[in-house]
């Protein structure tokens, strides 16, 4: 958990080393924050540069987290906290499925994608996560 005392401004100083913020989404009152940064090389190494570092005296931990299109129950468990990635069978995509909802806060391996999926994909941003 975060310290109540840290705020936007701290995480922004400290991630900020490692390369550009696109948001910062801190929830006090659940001590965690969600940063999310423009390139995943850099979230990638504030994580494992930043996990246990202190602010205000706390040590926080941080993990990668699914982007908002993950979290729906069909997709849950694809989700590799370790990796920060979803893997998910090809055989449960579908033409039904919403491809922009399913981006949403991520990014779709565009050399293993089939035709059909590149077509119905939306134009979502992708970004990587890493949480507090």
């Amino acid at each position: 958990h975060l310290s109540r005392l840290v705020q936007q401004e701290d995480l922004s100083d400290s991630f900020g080393t490692y390369g550009e913020i696109n948001s910062i989404d801190l929830i006090p009152p659940r001590g965690c924050a969600f940063i999310c940064m423009n390139r995943r090389m850099d979230a990638s190494r504030s994580l494992k540069s930043l996990n246990k570092f202190k602010f205000h005296g706390k040590s926080i931990t941080l993990a990668w987290a699914p982007g908002k299109g993950m979290k729906d129950k069909q997709w849950k468990d694809y989700w590799d906290v370790e990796l920060g990635v979803s893997y998910i069978p090809i055989e449960k995509l579908d033409p039904q499925v919403d491809m922009a909802e399913l981006e949403e806060g991520g990014m779709f391996d565009e050399d293993t994608m089939p035709d059909w999926m590149k077509t119905m994909r939306g134009v979502a941003i992708s970004r990587p996560h890493a949480v507090l």
